[in-house]
C-alpha cells in the first residue's frame, strides 16, 4: 500500500527570467530553463524525496513531454502506474514568466490534465491523499470513495 497518493496536475514548465515585459507586438531576450511540474506532480517528488513510498494519479499527453514527465517522475521514485497517457492530447503545459524580483506571471495549458475526472475512479488505496488544484467533481468522487484515508486539499489558484 501507498503512504500518499498525489492527485492532481502534471505539467512542463517553461520559465522564461525577463528583465522586462515586453512592450504589446514588442520582443525582450529572456533565460529560458525547462522544469517537470504540476503541483500535484511536485508534492509527489516531495514526498518521496522524505522517503515515503508515493504514487502519482494523473493525466499526460501522448507526447515526448508526456514520456518525459512520466520518467521524471520514476526517477525520483514516484510510482506512476496510476498516470494516464491520454489518446489526443498534449501533455499540459506552463508559461512562467520570472521577472528580477522573482514575481511570476503564469500563463497555463491545462491539455491531459482536463481529463483527470475521467480516470479517477481508477484511485489505489492510500494511507494519505493529496489532491493539488483538482475539481469539485474530483473532490467529491474522492471524498465518496476513501473510507478512512486522510485527504489533504491544495485547491491552488482556483481558490483565489
Amino acid at each position: 500500500m501507498l503512504d500518499v497518493l498525489s492527485v492532481g496536475n502534471i505539467n512542463i514548465d517553461l520559465s522564461f527570467f525577463i528583465n522586462k515585459l515586453p512592450d504589446l507586438d514588442g520582443e525582450e531576450t529572456a533565460d529560458l530553463e525547462i522544469y517537470q511540474g504540476g503541483s500535484a506532480a511536485n508534492f509527489a517528488v516531495g514526498a518521496s524525496r522524505l522517503g515515503l513510498k508515493v504514487g502519482m494519479l494523473g493525466c499526460v499527453g501522448d507526447d515526448e513531454f508526456g514520456k518525459d514527465a512520466i520518467e521524471g517522475l520514476r526517477r525520483e521514485g514516484v510510482a506512476t502506474e496510476f498516470v494516464r497517457v491520454m489518446k489526443g492530447k498534449k501533455t499540459g503545459m506552463v508559461c512562467v514568466l520570472v521577472d528580477k524580483g522573482g514575481g511570476r506571471r503564469m500563463l497555463a495549458h491545462r491539455g491531459a490534465n482536463a481529463e483527470l475526472e475521467a480516470i479517477v475512479d481508477s484511485l489505489p488505496v492510500a494511507k494519505f491523499l493529496q489532491l493539488s488544484n483538482v475539481s469539485r467533481n474530483v473532490l467529491m468522487k474522492v471524498k465518496g470513495s476513501r473510507g478512512r484515508a486522510c485527504i489533504s486539499l491544495d485547491p491552488g489558484g482556483s481558490a483565489i
